[in-house]
């Protein structure tokens, strides 16, 4: 596997001390020479626990061991190729109405694939969704096409890609949805294996959920007997309940907030802005943000999707962790490049993030 070494470059001793005494994560690179390894690249904007695997999809679908890196003592590299036999498409969204979050269950259900074909739009120099295609596997590797053609919101000339078009997602306890949109009205709808969706209860602009909750951001979080959201801004809500009337908030000085996951601790937020964290006491959250005690803030700096930790029991810092790093707009406008798009994971042992693939 090729590797790069992350350098930075001290002008002078001045530098250094601006670096040391502003941004103790650069300062943790430039001491430990931390070496970047290669990993999977693209947009990754899910990650999912089904039967013994995690799950992710640039396009294509991965899989690896959900087994600890503490007790495999493997790191990088474990990523391979999964089987999308049966789908035509770019698989961009995964979702499983099994249940990930409880160890006790052992049954499984359905892992579902969201993909898209795309069509020159050579107006706007731009690919746009052409068809989307729903699949669902019961084993993770042959797939079944989903009969949504008579769904409400399904218009495959029209929708764009990313969360104002289709998007499936789950609550981690069971329950999998697929949310559509034609321009006009959004609907939800209640995934079935490979049966036809039915209608849901779910709010019609639903992105997200968790628990018995729906949000209209992907980023909302269930854990130490409270929900936590936010839509797309630097506030976060959260309640006992995950209804606006029993809701606190708070506004944290990071970037908007795109996804959340949870440890016992901390919550872990991707933000348009990189990766950050804020502490958990008794389960509520702090009104500033924690810096890493390593170089997560120097290396997860772009736009993040997506974030999952392994054991949301256990401590921050003490579980594997996962973020994935996007880039908005068109990359020639971005201070970010497509080598930094992709996957990323913490693994305690290690005691650093790096990139994370096959």
């Amino acid at each position: 596997m090729m590797k790069k070494i992350i350098s930075i470059t001290v002008l002078s001793i001045a530098t250094l001390f601006l670096a040391i005494s502003c941004h103790d994560p650069i300062f943790y690179m430039i001491s430990q020479e931390v070496v970047q390894e290669e990993g999977l690249q693209g947009d990754i904007n899910s990650m999912v626990k089904f039967g013994s695997n995690l799950y992710v999809a640039n396009g294509r679908i991965y899989k690896k061991t959900a087994e600890s890196s503490t007790s495999t003592g493997l790191y990088n590299g474990q990523w391979s190729e999964s089987s999308t036999s049966g789908i035509n498409g770019f698989v961009f969204f995964l979702a499983t109405d099994n249940n990930y979050l409880s160890s006790t269950v052992t049954v499984n259900k359905y892992l579902y694939a969201l993909a898209y074909q795309f069509t020159a739009d050579n107006d706007k120099s731009l690919n746009r969704p052409s068809h989307i295609r729903l699949y669902a596997s019961s084993d993770g590797s042959s797939w079944t096409q989903v009969n949504i053609s008579t769904l409400t919101g399904l218009s495959n000339g029209n929708d764009s890609y990313g969360q104002g078009a289709a998007r499936i997602f789950d609550n981690k306890e069971g329950s999998a949805y697929i949310r559509l949109y034609n321009g006009e009205t959004p609907t939800v709808y209640t995934l079935n294996g490979i049966g036809v969706p039915t209608s849901s209860s779910a709010p019609a602009n639903s992105l997200g959920a968790a628990n018995t909750q729906f949000w209209t951001s992907p980023a909302i979080c269930y854990a130490n007997s409270k929900y936590y959201f936010a839509h797309n801004s630097k506030t976060l809500y959260y309640s006992s309940t995950g209804t606006s009337d029993t809701t606190t908030s708070v506004e944290l000085d990071c970037g908007d907030i795109q996804s959340i996951a949870a440890t016992s601790d901390y919550l872990i937020l991707g933000t348009n802005k990189g990766i950050a964290r804020v502490k958990l006491n008794s389960g509520i959250p702090e009104s500033h943000i924690t810096n890493f005690p390593n170089n997560a803030e120097s290396l997860v700096t772009g736009i993040v999707p997506m974030v999952f930790v392994l054991n949301s029991g256990a401590a921050e810092g003490q579980t594997d962790e996962y973020a994935s790093m996007t880039v908005g707009g068109s990359l020639s406008s971005s201070p970010d490049t497509f080598d930094e798009t992709g996957l990323y994971a913490f693994y305690p042992s290690r005691g650093v993030w790096n990139r994370d693939g096959d």
